[in-house]
């Protein structure tokens, strides 16, 4: 069986009450049409960082606008013939005027929200993105 390294990216800002949002996208429907977070593959010779950099900026165009966290947490599955050992981050954005707008990527996305912890929680499709938002959230609580 193959193996593959992914990423998963919950991006998070303080909306202008101070509570934190996360940010939800919801996929083509040629890929489901569900949501989540960021997601993606790390390419060969890239660290699950520089991964999670490149992805973040790929499906966002965010560049240098926040602050990666590795929440030291890793998850495997199986997909399509291949374990998978998907490594999840954070990426806290400072309070701005106004939640930034993400660049879709038009092959991947097609709609994106900023959501409350509950909300993203409800709307994602996958388990272990909750964990992982659960994860983030707790820390987004403390900072």
């Amino acid at each position: 069986m193959n193996e593959k390294r992914k990423v998963l990216v919950w991006i998070f800002s303080p909306d202008d009450s101070g509570i934190s949002r996360f940010l939800v996208f919801k996929t083509i429907i040629d890929r489901g049409g569900y949501w989540q977070p960021v997601t993606g593959s790390v390419e060969s010779g890239e660290t699950f960082e520089e991964g999670a950099l490149r992805e973040l900026k790929e499906e966002t165009g965010f560049d240098g606008l926040g602050k990666l966290i590795d929440l030291d947490f890793i998850f495997h599955y199986s997909a399509r013939g291949a374990d998978v050992q998907e490594k999840c981050f954070g990426y806290f954005i400072q309070k701005l005027n106004k939640l930034p707008e993400p660049i879709l990527e038009p092959k991947e996305h097609i709609e994106f929200k900023w959501v409350s912890e509950g909300e993203a929680s409800r709307m994602i499709k996958y388990d272990s993105n909750r964990s992982a938002l659960a994860k983030i959230a707790l820390f987004s609580a403390t900072s």
